[in-house]
């Protein structure tokens, strides 16, 4: 008699985190569809813009509009010592 309700109490018992976790999937979706309303192609077209506002007139790499001087020095000390060319020369639309 006890074995029996072990194992129904057993059969009974936890259930798992499945509903759990479709309930949180559901929800994800849909934050994620309200979400994408909001990124559209002139969006992305904006963000990569201001992604490489600062390009390197060298090596054509690129920096955020948020860049600092001394990161812009770091990347023409590292890479373009040679050139001999400043901030001014290597990036014509950073200003200070």
């Amino acid at each position: 008699v006890t074995v029996s309700v072990l194992y129904c109490s057993s059969s009974n018992m936890g259930g798992g985190n499945g509903a759990k976790s479709a309930n949180a999937r559901a929800r994800n979706q849909a934050k994620a569809d309200a979400a994408g309303k909001a990124s559209t192609a002139e969006t992305r077209k904006n963000h990569e813009v201001a992604k490489n506002a600062h390009q390197c007139s060298i090596c054509m790499a690129g920096f955020p509009r948020t860049v600092k001087q001394p990161e812009l020095q770091q990347h023409i000390d590292n890479k373009h010592a040679k050139a001999g060319k400043g901030i001014k020369e290597c990036f014509p639309t950073f200003s200070a």
